[in-house]
């Protein structure tokens, strides 16, 4: 009967420090994201409105993009502890676990939060000055 060396009972410690922070990096992003939504977002749907700018002129994924900043900006509160929660589960699950398989997981979620915070980003940033520079080249034009 063979037996396993100590080392194996558990993820080594600078992989469960690797993990954690990876996890509180993907936090931080999608914190910067929430901030976006809540905060910024907003801004733009009053410059539309200022603007007189009709709903209906607006591509739609911009008019889902303000639909969804409204939401966020009423209930920040709930998203922005709800994402602590679940980092701070993450990080204990990965410092009270014995298995290698959770310091992975928490590693790969964080590295695709950690990457996909600029896209999502990109994106929104698209969305927001889409219609504004379609209004500036009408108001050049006429």
């Amino acid at each position: 009967m063979t037996t396993l060396p100590a080392r194996s009972e558990g993820p080594s410690r600078g992989a469960q420090v690797g993990a954690i922070v990876l996890a509180l990096l993907g936090a931080a992003g999608w914190l910067i994201i929430l901030y976006v939504l809540a905060f910024i977002i907003p801004r733009f749907a009053e410059i539309y409105a200022k603007f007189k700018i009709p709903e209906d002129a607006l591509p739609v994924s911009t008019q889902v993009l303000c639909s969804i900043g409204l939401v966020v900006q009423q209930f920040w509160y709930l998203f922005g502890f709800g994402w602590l929660g679940v980092t701070a589960g993450a990080v204990l699950w990965v410092l009270r676990g014995r298995w290698k398989h959770r310091v992975l997981v928490v590693s790969i979620l964080g590295g695709i939060s950690v990457l996909s915070t600029p896209v999502i980003l990109g994106a929104v940033v698209f969305n927001l000055f889409l219609p504004l520079v379609d209004l500036i080249k009408q108001v050049n034009q006429g």
